[in-house]
């Protein structure tokens, strides 16, 4: 089974690749529904390889940079879809994010991380399952405020969206703490103690501090809402940066 699911991880991950930027194109030529059923085909390419995963390895993919990207995009392409109050542009933008990533992940290799002594522990598989969960939120936050730079949403409508953002970052936020607090119980059985600083330490204070920029905006660029949009955009795939690499 891992020999032949070593074949199909790079053909299924094209599939999605292709699917992506087929839809992309699709409604760049302002064709909505057929890039809709495009984005299905790539997103179902990625579900097929994330099923595989687990039936070769025995275990949910989170770990490694081809799992770890497979379930993020997986959780950020199904937040896109079905989301009821994405405003116009938010396909359009969402596709192009979701090729870019399917595509450089060809840079690293397409397989299975064979580390399984890390798995064991429920507070580990914890760890990651609430990280990459943290992460497809965050992703599809960034998604939803590069949109935002454009002049795809009504003034009238800009409060509402706010607040959704908001509460985006709200459940990101609650999910990466999750995350820490598991890593934190893993660290004290596994060695004794608490985190302590190292770069590990350093990455997951980064990334709570951008979360928190989000959320403590300073009052003079509310106002301004390209500068609020950018800097939110940035530091949310700043964020999902983070977690991978």
């Amino acid at each position: 089974m891992i020999e032949t699911a070593t074949i199909l991880f790079p053909i299924l991950h094209g599939l999605g690749l292709s699917g992506f930027l087929t839809a992309l194109g699709l409604a760049i030529g302002q064709k909505p529904v057929a890039a809709a059923y495009a984005f299905l085909a790539g997103m179902g390419g990625l579900l097929l390889n994330w099923g595989l995963i687990i039936v070769a390895a025995q275990r949910l993919p989170l770990y490694g940079m081809f799992e770890s990207m497979t379930t993020i995009l997986l959780i950020a392409g199904g937040c896109l879809f079905f989301d009821p109050k994405k405003p116009a542009g938010a396909d359009t933008i969402g596709y192009g994010f979701m090729a870019l990533l399917s595509g450089c992940l060809f840079l690293f290799p397409l397989g299975l991380n064979h580390d399984f002594f890390l798995y064991k522990s429920p507070w580990v598989q914890c760890f990651f399952f609430f990280r990459l969960l943290s992460a497809g939120v965050l992703f599809f936050a960034g998604i939803r405020f590069t949109v935002a730079l454009t002049d795809a949403i009504a003034p009238a409508n800009r409060m509402a969206y706010a607040k959704q953002q908001a509460r985006l970052l709200l459940a990101g936020t609650v999910l990466f703490l999750l995350s820490e607090f598991s890593g934190s119980v893993w660290c004290l059985k596994g060695w004794g103690d608490s985190w302590r600083w190292s770069e590990n330490f350093f990455q997951s204070a980064a990334i709570f501090f951008l979360i928190m920029l989000n959320l403590h905006i300073p009052l003079h660029l509310l106002h301004h809402r390209r500068a609020r949009t950018a800097l939110g955009a940035l530091s949310s795939f700043a964020v999902v940066f983070l977690f991978l690499w």
